[in-house]
């Protein structure tokens, strides 16, 4: 039996898209649908971050930063208002 014989096969990751918050997949290139990715991955932990009863302040901040720099990313790749429909209509991402 060969080393790669012991490897295990990879397995499709099924992902659970909020299809009301940007457009059917295939509207989007890569580097976009990336972005938007992240970005709604990025909302869920700022979501459980704010629902915790200890937050360190330098966490938030951070948090504040990366979403912040996603979503710059995602307005330089031309998808600025699905990432604003992301992170709820009106919200504003100072820099901390």
């Amino acid at each position: 039996m060969t080393a790669s014989d012991q490897l295990e096969q990879p397995q499709q990751i099924e992902e659970t898209l909020d299809e009301t918050l940007y457009d059917p997949p295939g509207e989007f290139t890569p580097m976009q649908d990336h972005f938007l990715r992240r970005l709604r991955d990025l909302a869920h932990k700022r979501e459980e971050f704010m629902g915790q009863e200890n937050q360190d302040p330098l966490e938030h901040k951070l948090l504040a930063r990366t979403i912040y720099a996603t979503l710059m990313d995602c307005v330089g790749e031309g998808v600025g208002d699905q990432a604003h429909a992301i992170l709820g209509d009106g919200q504003v991402i100072g820099r901390s």
